[in-house]
């Protein structure tokens, strides 16, 4: 991507991302080619609910080109630690809205039960990505 162009949520997307404003806390996100040549992006995020690590995940297709991309956020329940043979309870708890504002930044809208959070994030550290997107300084 060139200056002045709004990035694409394709493999650029892929990374940890986190708000500096909320510690400890962030989303993964990997973009995917499936074997039929379909993209899709999956996503984690972590955070904290009554003060105990909880993350959502969920994972939504992509159609390219496109900047911006909602996913349906999914918790998960009723397994212990990698337990086998089983398939955990889910659940569709919210949604978040990703819009890439720059290579190594987007914004987020999370929308989680009757909570409305708009998250600024930025990319940690990688240079994964430098040689295709290059930001006006």
């Amino acid at each position: 991507y060139q200056v002045g162009q709004t990035p694409q949520i394709d493999q650029l997307v892929s990374g940890s991302w986190v708000d500096p404003l909320r510690k400890r806390q962030g989303v993964q996100i990997r973009k995917g080619t499936r074997y039929n040549g379909s993209e899709y992006v999956m996503l984690t995020i972590f955070t904290f609910k009554d003060g105990q690590p909880y993350w959502l995940a969920g994972m939504a297709e992509l159609d390219l080109p496109q900047s911006q991309l909602s996913v349906d956020l999914y918790e998960f329940s009723g397994l212990n630690f990698f337990e086998d043979g089983q398939s955990p309870s889910e659940s569709i708890v919210g949604s978040i809205h990703l819009s890439m504002t720059s290579c190594d930044a987007m914004n987020a809208s999370l929308m989680y039960g009757n909570e409305s959070i708009t998250l600024n994030l930025v990319r940690l550290d990688d240079i994964t990505f430098t040689q295709n997107c290059i930001d006006s300084e």
